[in-house]
């Protein structure tokens, strides 16, 4: 994973980050198995302003890849949606040619994605559902960030969305009947990201 998220980093932008996913998943308030997702998010715009010395204010657009992997009931599940938000922030000096950061993000879900795996096989997948500004999710998330790193290297951080991935309260028709799939479904989600922060100044 390190090696493909250094890469990912190195060709994409000097600012694009490779991500571990994870999520707290509970069934009926039971814990559910979570397995860790690898995903992206990219800079679109990005806009920089000193404020002091040692720290600069940095704001932009971001589109990110956001989701969960998780088994239930003998099968395994994916969901993701794509999402598209601003993002605010600090990044200041620790001493010499350390750095640490502060983030805080806001992202619209706009297209939304389900994969079933019948029995955990791959050959047996099945998606399920694709839809462009699904209500199945909640469409805005907003979520709080803490990194460190080189100034001219690695960079590490941490993220938690405060808001839980799907949306409970979605209700669907099936078969005449009316229902709420994510009724039980509980998904909080985090993230262990790393990237370059390949900053002059």
């Amino acid at each position: 994973f390190l090696i493909a998220a250094l890469i990912f980093s190195i060709l994409f932008s000097s600012q694009s980050y490779a991500q571990f996913q994870f999520a707290s998943v509970k069934f009926n308030n039971q814990g559910q198995n979570n397995i860790p997702r690898i995903s992206w998010s990219l800079p679109i715009s990005v806009y920089k302003s000193k404020i002091s010395k040692n720290a600069t204010f940095i704001s932009g657009m971001v589109i990110r890849n956001e989701g969960v992997i998780y088994d239930l009931q003998g099968d395994r599940f994916k969901k993701r949606a794509i999402a598209i938000g601003p993002t605010i922030g600090i990044v200041g000096k620790i001493g010499e040619g350390m750095i640490y950061s502060l983030g805080l993000g806001l992202d619209y879900n706009f297209h939304y994605k389900e994969k079933t795996f019948v029995d955990k096989e791959r050959k047996q997948k099945e998606v399920t559902l694709k839809e462009w500004g699904s209500n199945r999710v909640n469409k805005l998330n907003y979520s709080a960030k803490i990194g460190i790193g080189s100034s001219k290297g690695l960079y590490v951080y941490g993220e938690y969305f405060f808001r839980e991935f799907l949306n409970r309260d979605f209700t669907e028709t099936v078969n005449g009947v009316e229902t709420k799939p994510y009724e039980n479904l509980s998904i909080n989600r985090f993230k262990i990201g790393i990237g370059f922060m390949l900053l002059k100044d």
